[in-house]
């Protein structure tokens, strides 16, 4: 029994031996062969492939976010809580139904204040709502609530903030701890360290609120909406690409973004962790760093070279039509642009002026003559118009048809008066896509006669485009005036080839009425001016002063 007893103990020990001198070093990394096992319970683990793990972030740093300039967690904290009181509301707890039971979904507005300015982002918000049809203006009849006063800006440095709003606001009869009340906040905080605090306290109200922090969002309550601007349409806007079937949409680019990047402050690292997007194919994504006056302090690596790719991002480019019999000049003769300068050899015909070029890649054609002098005001404002309406021709000088009675035939006149229904390509914006149906969809009996009469081309194209669209062209305000060539007090060999001009534009518009077989021209007496033209403001509340000089 002893000698068993003795084999049993020799082959324990031996076992244990083995165990120690082949597996001993891996067993002694466990925590609980450490004297320290206390102190690796609270310490970050020391992991044995330690060396070829890359290194993220120490455990201190993961305490903050990294910048001494933005609040800490806790900051945050007490600004979200000091707002959102209420942050447990839903609908189903902070909403009143039974209002919105009787008349349905209506929405009064709060009158307005005299002495209370409104930004002009938030009077287009109120505007809106007071057009449509979940409108009253009965306070009984309504299931929502908007305030009158405005809390799109919450930036006490801004000049639109408005102080005392917890005063005012509690002084409402309807307010009732902000119940069924909806409020609109764009900005929040003082740059860069955007918070939560919006300076008086929201109660049971829905907030619809740019830039929410995900821990401040309560779902099924609150709106995210984006951050717009000032200049963004009150109504309406240009039409989308997307057509029933029609997946994904037909357009080149799948997304496109050009601005200001923020270097410092809340939100920038995420915003500058997009630029991985950029494909340049069908996703372009162009940032610039130049926002703020230290902007310069904070730049990082890739600045300069996001700021050369903005300034070049620009699609203006510039299509010279040489239609010369001499070569054109070497290109280090041409005038020094930041826009890319193509020219293109024509054919010496005049309906070449409206071939779609490959070179133009852009939608809207600014036509020039090469006597034509346009300041870039001009340009600027004409541009602008042009954007809201691209179906059109849209220009500066004007020319108008007339019935002639004792003639029995269609007249032309240069006369300065309060009708048009033919701009002149010799300064206008079009759409590219009028140079495709020119050539394209026009026969080519009306080409044929563009080319053999002077001066007959940009009528066609007038017509052409009034026969597709049934609009006259616009006229907007010009600096320079600009007359024809051609005058009653005109004498000699320039003011008989004028007249031969003039006669050959109306022996134009005749011709091409027979080919269409009516008059497609179509009237109007609108001129388009910026706002505040004329008026007796200061410059400094005009955006193109210029335009009023003469």
């Amino acid at each position: 029994m002893q000698t068993r007893k003795k084999y049993i103990f020799l082959t324990f020990l031996a076992s244990w031996l083995l165990l120690f001198f082949f597996g001993g070093d891996q067993l002694r990394r466990f925590a609980f062969f450490s004297r320290r096992k206390v102190e690796a319970r609270r310490n970050w683990p020391h992991w044995t492939d330690r060396s070829l793990l890359k290194s993220f972030a120490d455990p201190e740093e993961l305490l903050s976010d990294g910048d001494p300039s933005l609040p800490s967690p806790r900051e945050r904290q007490a600004a979200r809580l000091s707002v959102y009181k209420n942050s447990r509301c839903r609908m189903e707890t902070c909403f009143d139904f039974s209002r919105c039971e009787k008349h349905g979904f209506k929405v009064f507005t709060y009158p307005r204040e005299r002495d209370q300015p409104l930004s002009e982002s938030y009077s287009k918000i109120l505007a809106s709502i007071e057009r449509s049809r979940y409108y009253t203006p009965s306070p009984e009849e309504a299931c929502l609530f908007i305030l009158s006063i405005d809390t799109l800006d919450r930036d006490h440095l801004s000049g639109q903030y408005v102080r005392n709003v917890d005063e005012k606001i509690r002084s409402f009869p309807l307010w009732n701890g902000g119940r069924n009340h909806l409020i609109f906040n764009l900005y929040s905080g003082t740059w860069p360290n955007y918070t939560e605090d919006l300076g008086f306290d929201i109660g049971q109200a829905i907030l619809a609120k740019a830039s929410f922090y995900t821990e401040s969002f309560r779902p099924g309550f609150d709106i995210s909406i984006p951050l717009f601007s000032k200049d963004h349409p009150q109504r309406g806007g240009e039409k989308g690409w997307l057509y029933q079937d029609s997946i994904p949409p037909k357009k080149k680019y799948l997304l496109v973004f050009k601005g200001k990047r923020y270097l410092t402050g809340i939100g920038s690292g995420t915003r500058n962790a997009l630029h991985h997007i950029h494909n340049g194919k069908d996703i372009i994504s162009l940032t610039t760093c130049k926002h703020g006056k230290d902007w310069e302090k904070h730049k990082d690596t890739r600045c300069d070279k996001d700021n050369v790719d903005y300034e070049k991002s620009s699609r203006l480019q510039i299509v010279v039509l040489w239609s010369c019999e001499k070569p054109p000049p070497p290109r280090g003769k041409w005038p020094q642009t930041t826009a890319p300068v193509t020219i293109v050899q024509g054919r010496g015909k005049l309906s070449d002026r409206f071939f779609p070029y490959a070179a133009i890649q852009t939608d809207a054609v600014l036509s020039l003559d090469e006597h034509t002098s346009l300041s870039t005001s001009e340009v600027d404002f004409a541009f602008v118009v042009w954007r809201s309406f691209p179906e059109r021709i849209v220009g500066f000088p004007t020319r108008s048809h007339f019935w002639d009675p004792e003639q029995r035939r269609w007249g032309y006149t240069s006369k300065w008066t309060n009708e048009l229904s033919i701009v002149l390509t010799a300064a206008a914006f079009y759409h590219r896509y009028y140079h495709t149906l020119f050539t394209e969809y026009l026969p080519a009996g009306l080409r044929e006669l563009v080319d053999g009469l002077a001066a007959c081309e940009d009528i066609l194209m007038n017509v052409l485009v009034a026969a597709v669209t049934k609009l006259p062209p616009i006229k907007v305000t010009q600096r320079k005036q600009h007359k024809d060539m051609v005058s009653q007090q005109v004498k000699g060999t320039a003011g008989a080839a004028g007249g031969r001009r003039f006669s050959q534009r109306q022996d134009c518009l005749n011709q091409l009425a027979d080919w269409f077989g009516y008059m497609p021209l179509v009237s109007s007496q609108l001129r388009l001016d910026p706002v505040l033209f004329k008026d007796q403001v200061s410059v400094l509340r005009k955006k193109y002063p210029r335009l009023e000089k003469p």
